[in-house]
């Protein structure tokens, strides 16, 4: 950590904004030489650490997370949107993932949106919209055995008997099942069941 503050009014329009591909020089250049900018680096820096000639930022909960460079950016989110798992998930969801990979950047969040937009496989399949809600439309039968819904199953895998269809009827009051086994589908054996 820098122990003597310096300032050196010459070389403020020599500092690259944050977000730029050098976002990291300026906190880096700070750390190493106590070198003071005009815009008040000191207090971002706070938040930095380097180990082993990388810059890292403290996080709250404890490790710390890689500076990664703007040209790193894509690799990074490749990686864990649609990399190994692909997930494809959301924006907000990718950013807690990057920073549980242990990155960090500081435009992480906007970068993930728009990463995130341009991703086919999550506009085809991610966060649909859903359906609204509607009330349910009871189908009413005041007696039992008033109304049937009757389905012809078939061809069935195991042949016993010959038998390759089946006649299943349901009464809508008591949910009674009744099922006729078929060996063909012909319309004197369904109207027979009938």
């Amino acid at each position: 950590m820098c122990n003597q503050t310096a300032y050196e009014e010459g070389s403020v329009g020599n500092i690259t904004t944050v977000g730029s591909e050098y976002w990291r020089k300026p906190i880096i250049g700070y750390l190493k030489s106590c070198w003071l900018p005009a815009d008040k680096l000191q207090n971002r820096s706070f938040k930095f650490q380097i180990y082993q000639e990388e810059l890292y930022r403290k996080s709250w909960d404890g490790p710390l997370l890689q500076c990664v460079s703007t040209n790193d950016i894509p690799r990074v989110f490749a990686e864990i949107h649609e990399g190994w798992c692909r997930s494809h998930i959301g924006a907000r969801l990718l950013a807690i993932k990057v920073t549980r990979a242990r990155y960090y950047w500081p435009t992480l969040i906007k970068d993930a949106l728009s990463y995130v937009k341009r991703c086919d496989a999550y506009q085809r399949l991610g966060n649909a919209p859903q359906q609204p809600a509607s009330n349910l439309t009871p189908v009413i039968s005041p007696i039992p055995f008033a109304m049937w819904r009757v389905d012809l199953v078939g061809k069935l895998p195991n042949k016993k008997g010959g038998v390759e269809f089946a006649i299943v009827a349901v009464d809508y009051f008591s949910k009674w099942v009744e099922v006729v086994p078929l060996k063909k589908t012909r319309g004197e054996e369904v109207t027979h069941f009938l």
